[in-house]
């Protein structure tokens, strides 16, 4: 769902966002400048994670910004994984810059955490960088 908002200062921003559809709480969102042409895009259900999916046209061209929350009350699983890169691998097909961004509750600044090592193998394998080393 695409909603717009305009702030204190003017600005007018729009926000696409998921609902969380079990439990409490809220979901994931992607807030953007409504001056960007924005498209929602289709991902898989995932039961481990929460996700929204959006294709953006800036004067430079398209690109795409997946936003994923990982509930970090159990420790990562097999289907966490498995469902990153499945939603991953639904973007190559757009040919454009990806941004990746979320909380996926891992030790990302842990080099030696086997489930950081597992996340960032994912990453590579798809020409990506992990950019959070430390917070």
């Amino acid at each position: 769902m695409i909603r717009v908002y305009v702030s204190a200062r003017r600005l007018v921003n729009a926000v696409a966002d998921t609902a969380r559809t079990t439990g409490r709480g809220g979901g994931v969102a992607i807030i953007y400048r409504q001056h960007l042409k924005c498209s929602t895009l289709p991902m898989l259900t995932c039961r481990s994670l929460e996700v929204t999916c959006v294709s953006l046209i800036a004067t430079s061209g398209p690109f795409v910004i997946i936003n994923i929350y990982r509930p970090g009350s159990e420790k990562p699983s097999s289907l966490i994984f498995e469902e990153l890169t499945n939603a991953v691998e639904m973007l190559v097909v757009y040919s454009c810059p990806v941004m990746v961004g979320g909380d996926f509750n891992l030790r990302a600044q842990e080099d030696n955490d086997t489930d950081t090592r597992r996340f960032i193998n994912i990453l590579s394998s798809f020409n990506m960088i992990h950019h959070v080393h430390n917070l």
